[in-house]
């Protein structure tokens, strides 16, 4: 394929080839999973297969797919096309329900307004509940003719076996620190920062977990999101050794400083459990880029006193108890039993 495919998205060559190939014969599938971290590029490359379906140049082989210029792809970059609909969990509310998914499939049957194709793009997908996910269903086993959907998300299995039996899983490239460093510094403010404060630079570039956009948002001190992101992460590793540790008091302590929004505590959970993969793939000699851990001596250090087989009950454990806070179960109930229920 000597098409340049998706030219915004670095990396991601696996995918590029997939979706470039499909797109490039018509041949694109009605569904995909694309999963990864914060900031891993997914709704990029949402957005660029979008505008890929809709590109005026989309048949000429003089112009990358999508070219970026035309009308379509300007307006789709911008958010403003009425035929590319991204749904998103509803404010205030932990998860992604049955009524949202139900307007979403009233709105399939309206023909696009600009376009020969409509998108739709599923952010958070792993937070639909169990009923929203059934409801989805029906709308990816056949959809009108003229729907794609991708489905973004942090965690495919978090997403019901149907689900992913009708939409294959997309992962977004994640970099080791070298190359998420070498990336970054090719913009001036990062080389600077990287000059300034080295120490700041590669504790972002680290904590990033390969994704170059959450890279960017941590290296920026006056993100509001890369602040909640540093107070987040250092609350998950508490959250993550009091599992490992004989220290009720500690554990009751976290207990009532967990935040108050459902939300914020599946968020909270979801970074625990990012941890824990870092512990299991450094125990198994993985070669892939920490997503919450500085260092993999780090993880080793805490391999040596905690088995491998502590580590993957308790990731199991809290893959439960994210479940069960997920289907409207009380917060503090599920998290005393995690954290206490040892006791």
């Amino acid at each position: 394929m000597s098409r340049s495919v998706f030219p915004t998205l670095i990396g991601n060559d696996r995918l590029k080839r997939i979706l470039g190939s499909d797109l490039l014969a018509g041949k694109l599938g009605h569904a995909y999973i694309l999963e990864g971290p914060r900031g891993s590029g997914r709704h990029l490359a949402a957005l660029a297969a979008a505008a890929a379906l809709s590109c005026e140049y989309r048949l000429s082989d003089s112009h990358p797919l999508p070219c970026g210029e035309c009308l379509s792809c300007r307006k789709i970059a911008r958010g403003v096309s009425p035929d590319v609909i991204t749904v998103r969990r509803p404010e205030g509310k932990a998860t992604i329900g049955v009524d949202t998914v139900r307007q979403l499939r009233e709105d399939l049957y309206i023909i696009p307004s600009e376009s020969e194709h409509k998108v739709y793009i599923l952010e958070e997908a792993e937070l639909m509940t169990v009923q929203a996910q059934n409801a989805l269903l029906l709308s990816l086993e056949e959809p009108p003719r003229y729907v794609n959907f991708f489905l973004l998300t942090e965690n495919a299995s978090a997403l019901l076996e149907t689900i992913r039996s009708r939409a294959p899983v997309m992962r977004m490239q994640l970099f080791d620190a070298e190359q998420t460093a070498e990336f970054l510094q090719k913009e001036r403010r990062y080389a600077a920062l990287l000059t300034s404060d080295p120490d700041f630079f590669a504790e972002s570039v680290t904590a990033s977990g390969g994704a170059l956009g959450q890279a960017q948002t941590l290296l920026d001190r006056a993100s509001p999101d890369g602040a909640e992101y540093r107070a987040l992460r250092t609350d998950a590793l508490r959250f993550l050794s009091l599992l490992f540790t004989n220290d009720p008091a500690g554990a009751s302590a976290m207990l009532s400083s967990l935040p108050k929004a459902r939300e914020d505590v599946l968020a909270l959970l979801r970074l625990v459990m990012l941890a824990l993969r870092d512990l299991i793939a450094v125990k198994k000699n993985a070669s892939v880029p920490l997503m919450l851990y500085l260092s993999r001596e780090e993880c080793r250090q805490i391999l040596e006193k905690t088995g491998i087989r502590r580590i993957v009950s308790a990731y199991s454990e809290v893959i439960e108890t994210y479940g069960d806070i997920q289907n409207n179960a009380s917060v503090h109930t599920s998290c005393t039993a995690l954290l206490l229920g040892k006791y």
